[in-house]
């Protein structure tokens, strides 16, 4: 009898010990998401299909016409239209419900800063030139604080390096104009040319730097690398060697890649949109692994696919 009361409390003490043990393991890592954004919807990964829709919808009538979207710090920041209102583009930090004034131009890109503090936006150039304003924003005062002039038309794509001091940007410029006329009507046709390049500027003393061709700049997580597309391929830039490395090419078309570059919060893997459809109007999304350089598509859709949630 003592025995079998001995026995029974050694089960229930080793029940309770592997209880224990498995509330005391922690949970495992969550995987980071990626976004997805579209005409008047932001959506997290796994359904965007185009029959389906998007699987969870974060910003719900607020803005329309999203052209570019941003997020750190828990906070979104997304350029768009609002609904109702004969205005152009305008910022909204969604969480908070603001409304940035654009002051009747047309807001092209914008990129929150680390811990949210600065807002950078690319937008028409106040003299009416062919340039680009680079407008910032102290979130923390709620002031518009100071403009960089970009020599050249809006670009893709503004990101902030970790240092909070550091923007990259792209611009785009005509190469040359090319016109000839059609014997048959007599009408010109003018073909243009365009270029674009990267830059960056220092934010406390404006200094702007050209560093070389390319589209949609985004700094690693770290700062130590830039990754960017010329349409035709994804290549890494070294900040510490200076050396620039190819990391994914299509070889199917002269401007097969698009929109965004986004980075994982680990720095591990990279986010890149190319063309898709028989008519080049849907999207595909790659995830890249940079130190294997192994890419696989998630699938085609409508929408744009980057950042990601952290």
């Amino acid at each position: 009898m003592k025995g079998s009361r001995v026995l029974q409390v050694g089960l229930w003490a080793a029940i309770l010990a592997m209880v224990s043990a498995d509330v005391a393991r922690p949970a495992p890592p969550r995987r980071p998401e990626l976004l997805w954004w579209g005409f008047d919807t932001i959506a997290t990964t796994p359904d965007v299909s185009p029959e389906k829709g998007p699987n969870h919808v974060i910003v719900d009538g607020q803005v329309v016409n999203i052209v570019s979207l941003s997020l750190a710090a828990g906070k979104f920041a997304v350029v768009g239209h609002l609904p109702r209102e004969k205005s152009l583009s305008a910022i909204v930090l969604t969480r908070e419900g603001r409304v940035l004034e654009s002051r009747g131009r047309e807001v092209h890109r914008v990129a929150l800063g680390p811990g949210a503090r600065w807002l950078a936006a690319t937008m028409q150039n106040r003299e009416g030139s062919e340039d680009t304003d680079i407008c910032l924003w102290d979130l923390s005062a709620q002031a518009q604080t100071h403009v960089v002039v970009a020599h050249g038309s809006p670009g893709t794509a503004l990101s902030w390096h970790p240092n909070g001091n550091l923007l990259a940007y792209d611009v785009q410029f005509v190469t040359s104009e090319v016109a000839r006329t059609v014997e048959t009507t007599g009408t010109v046709i003018t073909t243009t040319t365009y270029g674009s390049r990267i830059e960056t500027v220092d934010v406390r003393s404006k200094e702007v730097k050209t560093l070389f061709p390319g589209l949609a700049p985004a700094w690693s997580p770290d700062g130590s690398k830039l990754a960017y597309h010329d349409r035709r391929q994804v290549l890494v830039y070294d900040n510490r060697s200076g050396k620039t490395a190819p990391l994914m090419a299509r070889g199917e078309d002269e401007s097969d890649f698009t929109g965004p570059v986004s980075w994982s919060p680990d720095g591990r893997r990279l986010a890149v949109n190319v063309k898709a459809g028989e008519m080049e109007e849907g999207l595909e999304c790659f995830v890249v692994e940079v130190a294997s350089r192994n890419a696989r598509s998630l699938g085609e859709s409508t929408y744009s696919c980057g950042p990601w949630l952290e």
